[in-house]
């Protein structure tokens, strides 16, 4: 089922944002709107973009070709470079043979290719398709016949499972590049030396990225640019409870974040934005991406973020923004290589995903601080079906144990199901969110159940996460419905969300991170918490259980206590850096 109400949408974000705040509240924040306050009349009142994503980033940049687009291993990528070399790969891309709705499916890390690609296939009307690098040749192969997709991009260090997949399909091509396309040359001789080991293939339906690229010497024309409203990309969620379902988005609701982030984002051009999120999820592709780009930022890509050397980082490129998720910054709390270091570049550090806790949101400011740089840590909230991100903090606009105010044009409600109202202020329900970024569908399956109408024929989002809006506008985010844990002790039965039951535990000093899942007791009576831990260092582990059982016997109902304490060295992640219950679970 594909959502036919994008204009619609306009309408309706264009109808909400024109109300004033001077006015008496209602009690309910999707009439109020109190977070308009923290927006300019000009960003109330201005335009989305009304193009595709390949003349954003035109538009944006045509006046300043000179200025640096992007850093790759100390390379320097100018805009016009940057243009050219899109330029260069559409015509090989319609010389292969992919034209206009065309699923193409990428699978890499972030490198200069992935940024070529995705503007590249943008430009000629094809479906952008990335997905998760690190699932398996079966995963790939059954990404590929969902999205009904014929050809293949790969980095070279995934390359044996695409051509496997490909093969298992019985057609298809692929196209294999690698990180050193783009290096310098010294680096790229040495990267090609290390990577030599690489399988070589002889097939038909393998080419490498420089004979793909000789392609476009057979071409000398693009085709016109394709209508904005179209679906041009396919995203997907994290999977965290099954495959990842297929989020169709267009341009014009990736290009709306761009331009929503644009009048809310202190900036200036040739800024040096480090890029830390990988392209295959929407916030790496978007956040990260295209929306630094068309603000004429300086992206520095790195392949494999690595947290441990974030120091290393901000010591040769200086950033002024960095947006990632609380795993990525919180090492740095501990890590003696930040211990005396001069943060005063940093302007933006942004965290989505899996929230911080308030205790440790403030260590972190207190760090930043204390390392003199201005700024505190942006909090922001959104799900793939909204291209990643629809609320966020900004500016002296911060709120400690929020996830901030929705982006211009944006709207939030919290809703009561069983009730089937609204939420009033501080009163907890499902977090709901009304956007120009909404999603146009799901590939897989009818969206019914994830899509509200209102009595104006407003489209909301049902997030099925739990949170309240507070007067002042802002979004707190409570726990997830999917997450609630179904307990079972004595026969009783019991929804618990875990958030609560983490905090008494992560407000131990001890403790670096806590995820809380239900598994069968000792006793095999029931399923009750429990509760996996890493500490931030060596701890007597006995009596760090011992003092977690008096803090929850203290704070929690007998209920809600964790049956079990298991201390681990790191925690699970996926591959978006999120703890992966599914994983816990298994344990």
């Amino acid at each position: 089922m594909i959502l036919q109400t994008d204009r619609q949408t306009d309408r309706q974000t264009d109808r909400q944002t024109d109300r004033q705040t001077e006015h008496e509240l209602t009690g309910f924040p999707s009439i109020d709107k109190p977070w308009l306050k923290y927006y300019s009349e000009e960003a109330i009142n201005s335009e989305l973009p009304e193009c595709t994503i390949y003349e954003y980033l035109w538009n944006s940049n045509k006046n300043h070709l000179k200025d640096t687009a992007l850093i790759y291993f100390d390379k320097k990528i100018s805009y016009q470079e940057l243009f050219e070399e899109i330029e260069k790969t559409a015509k090989a891309l319609i010389e292969l043979g992919v034209g206009r709705g065309d699923v193409v499916t990428v699978i890499t890390v972030s490198c200069v290719n992935s940024v070529i690609l995705f503007y590249a296939l943008n430009r000629i009307g094809a479906i952008s398709n990335y997905i998760n690098v690190l699932a398996s040749a079966e995963e790939y192969e059954k990404y590929c016949r969902n999205a009904e997709s014929e050809y293949v991009f790969v980095l070279d260090l995934f390359a044996e499972k695409a051509v496997t997949a490909i093969d298992q399909i019985g057609h298809g091509k692929v196209c294999v590049f690698s990180l050193a396309d783009y290096m310098q040359f010294s680096i790229s001789v040495m990267y090609g030396l290390k990577m030599r080991k690489l399988k070589q293939y002889k097939n038909e339906n393998v080419i490498n990225w420089k004979e793909f690229l000789r392609k476009a010497e057979e071409n000398n024309s693009l085709p016109q640019f394709h209508d904005c409203r179209e679906v041009s990309i396919y995203a997907h969620t994290s999977g965290t409870t099954g495959f990842p379902k297929t989020v169709l988005h267009t341009d014009y609701a990736y290009n709306a974040v761009a331009k929503q982030y644009s009048l809310c984002f202190k900036h200036d051009r040739n800024e040096m934005f480090l890029n830390m999120i990988v392209p295959f999820v929407t916030y790496g592709m978007l956040t990260c991406m295209h929306m630094p780009l068309c603000l004429g930022l300086t992206v520095v890509l790195i392949p494999k973020y690595d947290a441990s050397e974030l120091s290393k980082y901000i010591r040769k490129y200086h950033p002024k923004h960095m947006l990632g998720i609380p795993s990525y910054f919180i090492p740095m709390l501990s890590d003696e290589k930040m211990k005396n270091m001069d943060l005063s570049c940093i302007d933006t550090l942004g965290a989505g995903g899996e929230g911080f806790t308030e205790k440790i949101e403030k260590e972190c400011n207190k760090f930043l601080h204390e390392h003199n740089s201005k700024a505190n840590v942006l909090m922001g909230y959104g799900l793939t079906e909204v291209c990643s991100s629809a609320i966020t903090e900004f500016n002296e606009h911060t709120k400690t144990g929020s996830v901030g105010i929705p982006l211009v044009k944006n709207s939030i409600r919290v809703w009561n199901n069983e009730q089937n109202r609204e939420c009033t202020y501080d009163e907890q329900g499902e977090v709901q969110i009304c956007s120009p970024s909404l999603m146009r569908g799901y590939k897989e399956e009818d969206m019914n159940e994830i899509l509200q109408m209102d009595e104006q024929h407003n489209v909301w989002l049902k997030s099925q996460d739990i949170g309240f809006i507070d007067k002042d506008g802002f979004l707190h985010i409570s726990g997830r419905m999917k997450r609630f844990l179904m307990l079972g002790p004595n026969g009783m039965a019991y929804k618990v969300l875990p958030k609560p039951i983490e905090e008494v535990i992560a407000s131990d000093l001890a403790v670096e991170e806590v995820s809380v899942i239900a598994a069968q007791n000792e006793q095999g009576t029931g399923a009750e918490p429990k509760a996996f831990i890493v500490l931030k260092e060596a701890e007597d582990i006995d009596n760090t259980i011992k003092r977690l059982k008096g803090k929850c016997k203290e704070q929690l109902p007998n209920y809600m206590r964790p049956f079990s304490y298991v201390m681990l060295d790191a925690m699970p992640k996926n591959a978006v850096g999120k703890i992966d219950v599914k994983a816990l679970e298994e344990m």
